[in-house]
């Protein structure tokens, strides 16, 4: 077990191997998780073609999937499952890493990180700015959208069936859609 005598910063995040983890820090705290699932990655991609399909279409900017660094503050860097960011914020982006907040970020729960998703990720979200958080919930089959109102996440009013954006206004996703070819391990 390696125990850090200051905490991580993103230059540190930045040495990490590549060994098939993935890493990122919250509040200097190093976090590392495996490879995701396949139920995780079949949600994920569903979801990835239907983000980027509509963001394409309406020439809004672009949509990145992990691994991608974000980097919110110097000792908060992260990889979003998904995250959208606009033409307008991207013109302001090196060739590099996502620097600040992006407007729209996805996690797609799993085992590992479910409680990092739901309690730390939230936090550090909204504390850095970020618009939309979208949490996607495997084991239930739900999606639940919050759109950042005054610094707090508040949840979208939407249906079982529906998850809609606030930060993408006409983007709409049938749940069961992104759930139906699922293979349940």
């Amino acid at each position: 077990m390696v125990v850090a005598l200051r905490p991580y910063t993103y230059a540190d995040l930045a040495n990490m191997p590549d060994d098939g983890n993935r890493y990122e820090i919250l509040g200097g705290e190093l976090l590392v998780a495996p490879a995701p699932s396949r139920a995780h990655q079949d949600i994920f991609g569903a979801l990835h073609v239907l983000f980027r399909h509509y963001v394409v279409t309406n020439r809004l900017g672009k949509v990145y999937m992990a691994p991608l660094d974000v980097r919110l503050t110097g000792y908060d860097a992260v990889q979003p499952d998904l995250l959208y960011i606009s033409g307008e914020r991207l013109r302001n982006q090196g060739p590099g890493r996502i620097e600040g907040a992006p407007e729209l970020a996805l996690e797609v729960l799993s085992p590992t990180t479910r409680s990092v998703d739901l309690v730390r990720k939230f936090a550090a979200y909204a504390s850095a700015g970020i618009q939309e958080y979208w949490i996607v919930d495997p084991t239930r089959y739900t999606i639940s959208v919050y759109a950042l109102v005054d610094g707090e996440y508040e949840r979208i009013d939407d249906t079982e069936e529906t998850a809609r954006s606030v930060v993408l206004p006409g983007l709409e996703i049938v749940v069961a859609d992104v759930f139906a070819e699922v293979d349940r391990e």
